[in-house]
């Protein structure tokens, strides 16, 4: 309201106060579109570097080969996306419909597992293993078409920066033998706990 009321330079001010066609956009578009920018990458991003981080402390080969050379990291980036896509769609549906011969009730919820794609032997051949020269790489963990997420490239930056970063100063850790890793599912899939240790002798700064 008080963008609306005082807009400033800022990307919300922006939002709020746009036009599509002419029309100015309704409060509740307002609410959904101001909503997905603040909260869009928090539970996301996070969640994704829990399988990445898993999955470096577990290959120290991947581990050594970004640590050395950082300029593999944009394409171990989308590499990790497609193996480790976590986003699962959902959608409502507003009224029975018949679709395929399978009937769809008012009420009840589908369910799509976009990280399928990019499991998908006839779309990446050996899809579990990760190669971070692959080539072409097909996956669909930001989306597709017109639902494509408008913050992959930040999201992407924040992960390279994190790895980069991370095994500057830690180049080798690990998963303690004796903890306990479990993955959980849902609309965003994520590790629910991940315990990592390193020798702090190793640590640079």
């Amino acid at each position: 309201d008080m963008r609306r009321k005082h807009p400033g330079e800022d990307f919300l001010s922006d939002m709020v106060n746009a036009t599509v066609d002419g029309r100015e956009l309704t409060y509740d578009e307002r609410m959904n579109l101001t909503t997905q920018v603040m909260i869009a990458g928090l539970d996301t991003v996070v969640n994704f570097l829990g399988f990445l981080m898993r999955h470096l402390a577990e290959h120290p080969d991947d581990r050594h080969s970004l640590a050395a050379d950082p300029g593999l990291l944009p394409n171990a980036v989308d590499e990790f996306m497609r193996r480790f896509g976590l986003v699962s769609i959902c959608r409502l549906i507003t009224r029975d419909v018949e679709f395929h011969g399978l009937t769809l009730k008012k009420g009840e919820l589908i369910l799509l597992p976009s990280m399928l794609h990019g499991l998908d032997e006839r779309e990446n051949p050996n899809p579990i293993m990760v190669d971070f020269n692959r080539q072409p790489r097909r996956h669909s963990s930001f989306g597709q078409g017109p639902h494509h997420c408008v913050g992959r490239h930040l999201a992407r930056t924040e992960l390279r920066i994190t790895i980069q970063e991370w095994l500057a100063r830690i180049p080798d850790f690990n998963i303690p033998p004796e903890a306990k890793t479990e993955c959980i599912g849902g609309l965003v899939g994520c590790v629910k706990a991940l315990h990592l240790q390193w020798d702090p002798a190793t640590t640079r700064n």
